[in-house]
Order: structure tokens, then sequence, then C-alpha cells
């Protein structure tokens, strides 16, 4: 899911921005020194740049095992829509078309987890946390 501001439009008078939902366009994902950022299935338009792109499901499997109950993540953030650019050259002009892709350019969290480190290098950042799920030892 994605919330941001497409063409500045905020979804009420509160200002709480539009809620997106799309599917991850482009593998691999890790390891991310290697692959900074991924593309996201999306009706992407100006305004959604810097827009949190997070996880919200319950019962997924991730890092190689189960997680059960509600899980919520930040996956990255929208940092540009992904299109083509297309030169087309006659005798006197070259025309530049850019064809839409509905493709959003995200940049992984972790990248913005390591920058926020080098920046504030005193203010440790708290890693993750798994919370108990309290149905797991019921039986």
């Amino acid at each position: 899911m994605v919330l941001g501001f497409p063409f500045g439009v905020e979804s009420n008078e509160s200002g709480f921005p539009i809620l997106r939902s799309g599917r991850i366009a482009s593998y691999p994902l890790t390891p991310t020194k290697l692959t900074q950022t991924f593309l996201l299935d999306f009706e992407v338009f100006g305004g959604n740049s810097g827009g949190p792109v997070f996880l919200y499901d319950k019962n997924r499997i991730y890092q190689g095992k189960p997680h059960l109950g509600n899980i919520r993540f930040i996956v990255g953030l929208v940092s540009q829509e992904r299109d083509l650019t297309e030169q087309v050259k006659s005798l006197e002009q070259i025309t530049v078309k850019r064809h839409r892709l509905a493709l959003a350019v995200i940049i992984h969290s972790a990248l913005i987890r390591e920058t926020i480190q080098i920046l504030f290098p005193n203010d440790p950042i708290p890693a993750p946390t798994e919370k108990k799920n309290p149905y797991r030892d019921r039986e």
C-alpha cells in the first residue's frame, strides 16, 4: 500500500493522504546493497513522491518463517515515476515522446534507515521488534 497526494489532492478535508495499492513489479528485492530500488505497479502521479510504501497483512511468511497475526512494516518510499522516453528523428526536428508505464520506483526502507544512521550516528534507531502472538501459546 502507498500513501500520497497525487497532484496535491487530499482524500478529505482533514488532509489525509490518498491510500493506493499495488503489486511488486520487479525482482529480485534483495540484497538491497545491489538492488537499491524496485518497481511497484500502481498508477503514480506527481505528488506521490516521498510517500511511504508499507505492508499491512495477516499471517505472512517472510525471513524464512511464518509470522502470525497482523504484519505491518514499511517497505520503502516512492521516489519517482518510471516511464519510457522515445526520440523520434525527422529531417528537421527531434521529437521526444514520454510513455507512462504506471510504475513507481521505490527506494528500499533499509537504505533509508542506513541514511538516517549516517546523518544521526549518536541517536540509535530502535531495531524492529517482533511482538509476541498471544494466541501462539494457547492450547
